[in-house]
């Protein structure tokens, strides 16, 4: 009978899948190492956007500590509010012909 996966569980396969990505970019010899460094951090990212086949996608949801607000108002910054989703078109702007500033 089927069953939910347990968090344990999905937590597992999520650092396996990890684990594989690293284990694969590390045999790639024709590519400089920022190159792989970069196919590492984007098969992370398509992994948490849920471009990767063998998993679900996952939300990375800010959640900045309850005085971070108010510290940065009274530094004259801008915040992060409490809840923030920003796994959208991550690992496109990755990319090294992408980058953007903040």
């Amino acid at each position: 009978m089927s069953r939910a996966i347990t968090a344990s569980e999905l937590k597992l396969e999520f650092i396996n899948t990890i684990r594989s990505l690293c284990e694969h970019w590390a045999t790639v010899d024709d590519l400089a190492a920022i190159d792989r460094v970069e196919g590492v951090a984007t098969g992370i990212l398509s992994l948490l956007n849920g471009v990767n086949a063998s998993m679900c996608g996952f939300d990375i949801v800010a959640r900045p500590h309850h005085s971070d607000k108010e510290y940065s108002i009274e530094r004259g910054e801008n915040w992060v509010e409490d809840g923030t989703v920003i796994n959208s078109n991550m690992s496109y702007m990755l990319n090294s012909t992408n980058r953007q500033k903040s």
